[in-house]
């Protein structure tokens, strides 16, 4: 199974226009990690087909950028094997 974590952006600040912008790139990066998910969903490890497991962090930040890392996955030809583009 892989998981798809969404690790949302915090800032502290009481900075209108910087909340604003908080809102709206968690709201992306939230819709693209169900997105994510729903395309790794049934997705089987060749090599480990019982065993398939890792793990998909979407996180974003104040610079538009979404950051996609994979890591504990069966081995790393499952992990290399996952394309997921980002257009923002």
């Amino acid at each position: 199974m892989i998981k798809v974590n969404f690790k949302e952006l915090k800032l502290n600040t009481n900075d209108l226009s910087k909340k604003i912008k908080e809102a709206t790139y968690n709201a992306v990066a939230s819709k693209f990690s169900v997105i994510v998910e729903k395309g790794v969903k049934d997705l089987k490890c060749k090599t480990h087909q019982n065993s398939t497991k890792g793990t998909i962090d979407v996180i974003t930040d104040l610079n538009k950028t979404i950051v996609i890392n994979k890591h504990s996955f069966c081995c790393d030809k499952m992990k290399n094997s996952i394309d997921i583009p980002v257009k923002y």
